[in-house]
C-alpha cells in the first residue's frame, strides 16, 4: 500500500481538498483568499512506528457509534447544501484560531506535496478508517515511501473563507472551509471539516462537504 495513496484517498474522500490534476489556467486570487505557500509547512510527520502503532491499535467504540447524527471518525457524509451541516455553540477566539491553524498547515503541506506530514494533522481514527480493506504497511515499507521527495503542487489550493467555527454535540469542532483550486474549471467547494482536540491538539477527525451542482 502507497503512503502517499492513503493520505491522497483521505483528502478526496474529505472533499476539501481536491488532489487530481487539472488543466492549468492563468488565475489571479480574488481579494481576501489566501494561498498557504508550501514553506508554512511545518508540521512535523509521525515516524513508521508511530503509523504502524495507529492502526494496529483498535480505536474506541466511540469511533463507530457518534452522537446523534454527527460522523463518526472517518471520511463524512455529502450534503445537498451549508444548511445541513450540525449545529453547535459558537467556538471561542481561542478554538477558532487554533482549528484553523491546522487547516492552514493541511492546505500549506498539500500545495507543498507533503502528504506523508498530513498524518500528523489527521486523528487516530481517521487514519484507522481509511487503512480498512486496504492492508497495513510494514514500517520498511513506510520508511521508503516516507524518504521519497515530496512534489510540490504546480496549481496549489487558496482558502476562500474559514467561518462559523462551532462546537458540537460530541465536544467536536467543526469549521466551514471554502475552499479552491484557482487554475481548474471547477467552482470552490465548501465543507465543514471536523475536530477532535487529543492531548491538547485538534485534529482533522471528519469532514462533511456540499455537493457541487456541477457534479
Amino acid at each position: 500500500m502507497r503512503l502517499v495513496t492513503l493520505v491522497a484517498l483521505a483528502l478526496a474522500l474529505l472533499g476539501g481538498l481536491r488532489v487530481v490534476p487539472v488543466r492549468a489556467q492563468e488565475a489571479t486570487p480574488p481579494p481576501g483568499a489566501e494561498v498557504p505557500p508550501a514553506e508554512a509547512c511545518t508540521v512535523e510527520p509521525p515516524t513508521p512506528a508511530e503509523i504502524v502503532a495507529i492502526l494496529a491499535t483498535p480505536g474506541p467504540a466511540a469511533e463507530a457509534s457518534p452522537v446523534g447524527s454527527l460522523p463518526a471518525s472517518g471520511p463524512g457524509p455529502v450534503v445537498a447544501k451549508e444548511a445541513e451541516f450540525p449545529s453547535g455553540a459558537p467556538a471561542d477566539a481561542a478554538t477558532t484560531e487554533a482549528v484553523a491553524a491546522v487547516m492552514r498547515q493541511l492546505i500549506a503541506c498539500t500545495n507543498a506535496g507533503e502528504l506523508v506530514r498530513l498524518f500528523a494533522l489527521f486523528s487516530d481514527g481517521l487514519v484507522r478508517s481509511l487503512s480498512v480493506g486496504l492492508g497495513s504497511p510494514t514500517e520498511a515499507e513506510l520508511a521508503e515511501e516516507m524518504a521519497k521527495p515530496p512534489v510540490p503542487k504546480a496549481e496549489p489550493m487558496a482558502i476562500l473563507a474559514l467561518r462559523d467555527a462551532r462546537v458540537l454535540a460530541d465536544g467536536r469542532v467543526g469549521i466551514v472551509v471554502v475552499d479552491d483550486k484557482l487554475t481548474d474549471e471547477e467552482g470552490p467547494l465548501t465543507v465543514m471539516f471536523i475536530f477532535v482536540n487529543i492531548g491538547g491538539r485538534w485534529l482533522v477527525d471528519t469532514g462533511i462537504v456540499v455537493k457541487s451542482d456541477e457534479e
